[in-house]
């Protein structure tokens, strides 16, 4: 239709590519269950700061609220980074290095503004996923990777696709 055009129009100047929303969906979705398993081992300022970029990455998509600038994303990084050091005081091992992953991984959010942007938060979301196995290497580990496995390969079908309507199924096809 005519505002569906319209809309795609605009999403294309303010964004870069306009995100189908099944994508957009998705991508909200594997970005809670890729850091989920990590939730005992982060510090709990970096699940707040979490929920706040994706709210706020919900925000932009509504087109209720812009981008960050490039000065607050950097100091959102410098800070993130710095919590990260002052958690776990250092940045090697696996702990603090998983951290600093999610930590880049959250961030990524907040400048995703086309597709190349968003299929890196896939590919991260891959990483983010597997280094659950440096932590734990049980059944019920591998059945969850492996289902959110599927979440994240569909959410890169989904990029791909033009769909404006939520239609969640389909990429699981």
């Amino acid at each position: 239709t005519k505002s569906e055009s319209a809309k795609a129009q605009r999403d294309l100047r303010r964004h870069g590519f306009p995100m189908p929303r099944t994508a957009f969906v998705l991508l909200l979705a594997i970005n809670v269950l890729a850091v989920l398993p990590h939730t005992e081992r982060v510090p709990t300022w970096m699940l707040l700061a979490f929920g706040c970029v994706l709210v706020w990455r919900i925000q932009v998509f509504r087109e209720r609220w812009p981008f960050p600038s490039k000065w607050l994303r950097l100091l959102l990084v410098l800070g993130g980074f710095a919590g990260v050091i002052f958690y776990h005081g250092t940045v090697f091992g696996p702990d603090a290095g998983v951290g600093l992953l999610i930590t880049a991984y959250l961030f990524k959010q907040l400048e995703m503004a086309t597709r190349r942007d968003a299929f890196l938060v896939v590919i991260l979301s891959y990483f983010v996923l597997a280094t659950e196995f440096l932590f734990s290497r049980s059944l019920y580990t591998t059945i969850y990777v492996f289902l959110v496995l599927i979440l994240i390969t569909a959410t890169q079908i989904a990029l791909n696709q033009s769909e404006p309507r939520i239609a969640i199924a389909r990429p699981l096809k």
